[in-house]
């Protein structure tokens, strides 16, 4: 068996593989192609979900705001509700004292 014939036999797993790397290569090389899509895709999903993330964060300073306006109406309602009250308790002394009055008014008729 001449040095030859050997020569070819052993360089054949190493053919083998340099194609297998040259494939390999050749997938990476065209990986970006493939993957350029998938990259564009979720940045536009990016994108959409912080744009949603922004309306929700507005929606919310608007619903906080709204709590506060009817909040300070509250206040304001239950501060009047107190202002009556204290005039009603004050009706039956008015009402006793123009009685009292009118009962005056009869006599100098």
């Amino acid at each position: 068996m001449g040095a030859h014939r050997l020569l070819p036999a052993a360089l054949s797993p190493q053919v083998g593989l340099w194609k297998s790397q040259a494939g390999a290569l050749e997938a990476v090389r065209d990986e970006p192609e493939v993957v350029a899509p998938e990259l564009r895709q979720a940045r536009d999903a990016l994108a959409a979900a912080e744009a949603r993330a922004g309306r929700l964060r507005q929606g919310q300073a608007e619903v906080r705001r709204r709590a506060e306006e009817a909040r300070q109406a509250v206040l304001r309602s239950l501060s009047r509700v107190r202002e009556l009250e204290v005039l009603a308790r004050q009706v039956p002394g008015l009402q006793h004292w123009v009685q009292r009055l009118e009962g005056e008014l009869q006599r100098y008729r």
